[in-house]
């Protein structure tokens, strides 16, 4: 599941489409931006991201709202959200977990965090 790791970069890619997860360690912090797809590899991302420092949930970052994206908030519990505020603002938040309750479903899934869209504490401007 690891595809590239650095000092302080380490990307995460699923097996399903090859989507990204980076984990960035820096002074303290770790930043996870849209933790998916499978819950194994997100549990993967989680363990990994505690390593560093156990008292300190990461900040997760997520780029847009499409279901694939949000499916691992859960998994992070405490943590910071970061996005931007078109993330917010999204219309139909529900649909979107329904998305991922569907394809749970669908490919007999089941997970051990709750499904819910991020709330966000930061917004980040988006030109």
């Amino acid at each position: 599941m690891i595809h590239l790791c650095s000092d302080q970069i380490t990307v995460f890619q699923s097996i399903i489409q090859q989507t990204n997860s980076a984990v960035v360690l820096s002074a303290g912090a770790v930043l996870i931006s849209d933790p998916a797809w499978l819950p194994g590899e997100i549990a993967e991302i989680a363990d990994y991201a505690r390593q560093p420092d156990e008292k300190n949930p990461p900040r997760l970052i997520f780029t847009h709202s499409d279901f694939d994206h949000v499916l691992g908030c859960g998994a992070f519990p405490g943590s910071n959200v970061i996005a931007s505020k078109g993330f917010s603002k999204h219309p139909d938040k529900a649909a979107v977990i329904q998305e991922v309750r569907e394809w749970d479903n669908k490919h007999f899934f089941s997970r051990t965090y709750p499904i819910e869209f991020p709330l966000v504490d930061m917004h980040i401007a988006m030109e």
